[in-house]
């Protein structure tokens, strides 16, 4: 194997130093910004990426032992040197382990339900990145504009049999991830039914449920286009308006829905930034690190989250920029702040630095 080797490389040999490999796994919702971080960062480090769900992420960083990387957990990619995206292999063989987990939530959330949720390790630090937004999706021509929390409990929950929901009460209509998606998890958080219990269409990526509710919206027919539901990221919506949208939210004890942006065709985040929206969490980074100085093991974490963060410019890469055209919000744009997946909202101002 050589230096940007090509896709059948294995993922260990992408660089001739191992020391410039950084592995990330996990959020499949933050593909795209990863992917862009992982471009600006190539003639330095090789961001070898796989998405793979958000709490595959977070178990491989917290228990890496356990949770070795294989390309059987989704497809790893990375940017050669001259800026070229490629494939390679990660054989579980090798017993390479995430330097990263990426994640949409709050490492508990992966854990709920489980009699015992463990601590953060020492040799775990976790780092917060932008705001996502997270969102019940339709096709653009469903006569549908709004849902409230509780009843995406009852669709979800029940999957159109003993407390139906019109006119979402067909299952095979319902397009929804897995308990290892942070995206169904955070939403799950919010509505009450656990990751694992939801109804629905399964499927491995973001990509997949767009791609079944844009047939949906294909169908020809009104009624199977008003009964597609799905969950998608933001990030998704924006990259494919012409097809699929997002729906208005009503939380717990709101007079009204909100959409996340002050109308249904903006683009300013203001009602998820100020609390009136409720689908939203900070993404997660979570690096290994060692317990005596809390530094990631490897120099390049630092670079791939200082640059992700803003703390360092990336070479070609206006963040400001890509986070709105990710449809994320910057930690400094919020005016509340949560603690967990879910939770009560606190008022938030950024400190000035």
């Amino acid at each position: 194997p050589t230096e940007d080797g090509g896709p059948s490389t294995s993922c260990s040999h992408v660089r001739p130093d191992p020391s410039t490999i950084v592995y990330v796994t996990g959020s499949t919702a933050l593909a795209g910004f990863i992917s862009e971080v992982a471009s600006a960062l190539a003639s330095t480090v090789a961001i070898v990426y796989q998405g793979s769900g958000s709490c595959v992420g977070v178990r491989s960083a917290l228990d890496p032992g356990d949770n070795v990387l294989s390309s059987s957990n989704g497809t790893a990619t990375y940017y050669t040197t001259s800026g070229v995206e490629e494939t390679c292999v990660l054989d579980p063989a090798e017993g390479l382990v995430a330097d990263v987990g990426a994640s949409d939530v709050f490492y508990s959330t992966c854990y709920l339900g489980q009699s015992a949720q463990p601590p953060l390790p020492a040799s775990v630090g976790e780092n917060f990145g932008p705001v996502q937004i997270m969102n019940f999706a339709v096709p653009q021509s469903s006569t549908q504009q709004s849902i409230s929390l509780t009843a995406a409990y009852y669709v979800f929950g029940f999957g159109g049999s003993t407390y139906p929901v019109a006119p979402w009460v067909d299952p095979s209509q319902l397009q929804i991830r897995n308990a290892n998606s942070g995206t169904q998890s955070l939403i799950a958080a919010a509505i009450g039914v656990p990751p694992d219990a939801w109804k629905g269409v399964q499927h491995g990526t973001s990509a997949q449920v767009g791609t079944a509710l844009v047939a949906a919206g294909q169908s020809g027919t009104q009624r199977v286009v008003d009964s597609a539901l799905g969950i998608l990221a933001s990030d998704y919506l924006i990259q494919n308006a012409q097809t699929l949208r997002g729906l208005a939210v009503k939380d717990e004890n709101a007079n009204c829905a909100y959409y996340p942006d002050s109308t249904a065709f903006a683009r300013d985040n203001a009602n998820a930034r100020d609390g009136h929206y409720p689908l939203w969490g900070p993404s997660h980074f979570y690096a290994r690190v060692d317990p005596s100085t809390n530094l990631p093991l490897k120099a390049g974490v630092s670079q791939f989250i200082d640059g992700l963060n803003g703390l360092t410019a990336l070479p070609g890469l206006d963040l400001v920029a890509e986070y709105a055209s990710k449809g994320l919000i910057p930690e400094c744009a919020m005016h509340v702040t949560r603690a967990n997946d879910g939770g009560d909202y606190t008022p938030f101002k950024a400190p000035v630095t």
